[in-house]
C-alpha cells in the first residue's frame, strides 16, 4: 500500500522550498549541495550527512558506531561551547575520519551580532576546535542557517567555506524517526546534503541515522564528508 503523505509533512516541504529559495537569493554565496576533494565528482551519485549542534554524550557516541558499522564518513558542525565541555567527543569524531566544521561558539545568529562579536565568536570556536583537533576547520555553517555580508567577509579572512543547507527535517522537534527519515526521503539527489541535529532528541537522531544511510544505500547513493581527499 502506498504511504499516505502527512499533511503536516506536505506544508513543511513548501516551507522548507520556500525559505531555500529565498535564503540562496538573499544570503551569501556558499554552499547548498555537497562536495568531496577527492576528484572522484560525477562517478557514483553522492549524499552528505551533516549533524550540527554537538558533540553530544547522549549522540556522538552512538552516531559513531553506526558510521563505522556502515562505513560512512560524515559531517559535524560543532559549536564551540560544547566542544569545550566534550573535547573527547571531538577528538573521537576526528579520529574516525569524519570532518568537523564550526558551528559558532555561542549558537548564536550571526546578523544578529556586532560585526566585533561576529569575529570573536568565530575566531573562538575555530581556536577551541584547532586545539583539540590539531587543525582549524575548514567548512561553517551559520547557525540557524542565516549569515549576512559581514559573515561571510569573517569566513573569507579565515579561508572557511560557508554551508548552508539541503534536506532540513525540523528534526530538532519530538517528530518521530520516520517522519524524519520521510522527509529525507523525499528529497533525495546527488550531493545533497542532508542536516540532522545531535542535541534535542538523540535516540530519534540515532534511529533516523540508521534508516537514512539504509535508504541511501538501497538506491544506489554512497556517503561522503565535506573536504575528504
Amino acid at each position: 500500500m502506498p504511504r499516505i503523505p502527512h499533511l503536516g509533512d506536505e506544508l513543511w516541504h513548501l516551507h522548507m522550498d520556500f525559505a531555500t529559495l529565498i535564503g540562496k537569493r538573499m544570503m551569501p554565496s556558499g554552499n547548498w549541495l555537497g562536495t568531496a576533494d577527492d576528484g572522484t565528482a560525477g562517478a557514483q551519485p553522492r549524499l552528505f550527512l551533516t549533524f550540527d549542534d554537538g558533540p553530544c554524550p547522549k549522540t556522538t557516541p552512538y552516531l559513531l558506531e553506526v558510521l563505522a558499522e556502515e562505513q560512512v564518513q560524515a559531517t559535524f558542525f560543532i559549536i564551540g561551547a560544547h566542544a569545550e565541555r566534550h573535547g573527547d567527543l571531538v577528538q573521537q569524531v576526528a579520529a574516525a575520519g569524519h570532518t568537523v566544521g564550526s558551528h559558532g561558539y555561542s549558537h548564536r545568529p550571526f546578523p544578529l551580532m556586532s560585526t566585533k562579536d561576529m569575529e570573536s565568536d568565530l575566531a573562538r570556536a575555530n581556536e577551541t576546535l584547532r586545539s583539540i583537533t590539531g587543525q582549524a576547520p575548514r567548512f561553517f555553517r551559520p547557525p540557524y542557517g542565516v549569515l549576512d555580508e559581514r559573515g561571510a567577509r569573517c569566513l573569507s579572512e579565515q579561508e572557511m567555506k560557508t554551508v548552508y543547507w539541503g534536506v532540513v527535517t525540523e528534526d530538532w522537534l519530538p517528530i518521530g524517526a520516520k517522519r524524519v527519515v520521510a522527509r529525507v526521503e523525499r528529497k533525495l539527489s546527488n550531493n545533497a546534503l542532508i542536516v540532522l541535529h545531535e542535541k534535542w532528541f538523540p535516540k530519534q537522531t540515532i534511529a533516523a541515522t540508521k534508516e537514512v544511510i539504509k535508504i541511501g544505500k538501497q538506491a544506489g547513493y554512497q556517503f561522503a564528508a565535506l573536504g575528504v581527499t
